[in-house]
């Protein structure tokens, strides 16, 4: 995975000023602000940081210098709900916004071009037909496929809601391919209860929970996000599946992710897509600074000083090709606690041995 981080070269004897910032995906969070100091900070006992001054300006110019991520991709299938009553508007007070699908295809299109190379992405829609037909797999897992994933989503809602038999052919689907480094999810994302049992309205839960059982016990973890209307979408068996999926939401009361607008589905979708991207404490570098002594480093604003022993904050690995934390700082990434890592080449920050 490639990320673009520019990182200044300052040109004059004191660091400050405007920079590009690298953000971890989140877990970790949002873009935001931050500085950097010739020398000072520090950890704090419980291995905080100290906050610092602000810096003069430093002249010079951005040259953009890609990181290559070391932290391993994750797979996440999107099992995705197109029935007819997604056709149905987001908000019956203000049909401007538009309908269920029109929001989800928005929003998932947004996920996957956000994430593409941080996440393999796979896609099912259910029905493939304008009955009971199980999904089929119309997106592959792989990176970088947005374009795919957009052109499939383009097909308009119909149908009903064969759940469990789209999730069998999934696991089916994924016992072709090998998982990826970073472990094994999928998402089901429905608005309406299971049906296409023996009769095309034949109530489908237990066997719906069934098939959520075996995915996971085949080695795929499920998500299972509610969007619509909550009641209508039966939510005593969403909580049965999302139980049984192995990530429920840690929000009560629901086990399953909810979602009645616009908002609540970006918000779901980002954090269960941010949320199973394991930050990594190693970054690769493709050009190294001019002169490697003056660097500064911080974590929203506050310095992550430089440890020679490696033993806390950050250090050179790879004989400079690499900047990876350790200790703490690594800590920090890892459990999502960091908005924005930033990098100021030029400028010497604080040091501990």
């Amino acid at each position: 995975m490639v990320r673009s981080l520019a990182i200044l070269i300052c040109l004059a004897a004191a660091c400050g000023g405007e920079s590009t910032t690298f953000n971890p995906p989140p877990g970790p969070g949002q873009d935001g602000g931050g500085g950097a100091q010739d020398g000072g900070g520090g950890w704090l006992p419980g291995g905080g940081l100290k906050p610092m001054p602000d810096l003069g300006s430093c002249g010079g110019q951005t040259i953009p210098i890609k990181l290559v991520q070391k932290g391993d991709v994750p797979d996440l299938f999107l099992i995705v709900d197109r029935s007819g009553s997604m056709m149905m508007p987001i908000d019956f007070f203000n049909w401007g916004k538009g309908s269920k699908w029109d929001v989800m295809r928005n929003t998932l299109t947004s996920l996957v071009t956000t994430y593409q190379v941080n996440i393999q992405f796979g896609l099912s829609l259910f029905p493939s037909d304008a009955s009971c037909g199980a999904g089929k797999i119309d997106v592959p897992l792989a990176a970088n496929n947005w374009q795919s994933v957009q052109k499939a989503l383009q097909i308009g809602p119909d149908g009903n809601t064969p759940s469990h038999t789209t999730i069998s052919a999934v696991t089916s689907y994924l016992a072709t391919v090998p998982p990826a480094k970073g472990g094994r999810y999928a998402l089901l994302a429905t608005d309406g209860a299971p049906n296409c049992g023996a009769q095309a309205d034949s109530d489908t839960g237990p066997e719906t929970l069934a098939e959520v059982q075996k995915m996971v016990a085949a080695g795929t973890k499920v998500f299972v996000l509610g969007f619509g209307d909550i009641v209508a979408g039966n939510p005593a068996l969403l909580n049965q599946l999302a139980q049984a999926g192995g990530v429920p939401n840690p929000k009560p009361p629901h086990a399953f992710y909810p979602a009645t607008n616009e908002s609540e589905l970006k918000a779901a979708l980002f954090s269960i897509a941010g949320g199973i991207i394991p930050p990594p404490c190693t970054y690769a570098l493709t050009t190294k600074p001019t002169d490697p002594e003056k660097v500064t480093v911080t974590f929203d604003g506050k310095p992550v000083p430089r440890s020679k022993s490696s033993t806390a904050g950050w250090n050179y690995t790879s004989g400079g090709n690499e900047i990876t934390f350790f200790g703490a700082a690594c800590d920090q990434l890892r459990t999502g606690q960091v908005k924005e890592v930033k990098f100021l080449f030029g400028c010497k920050g604080p040091v501990i041995e």
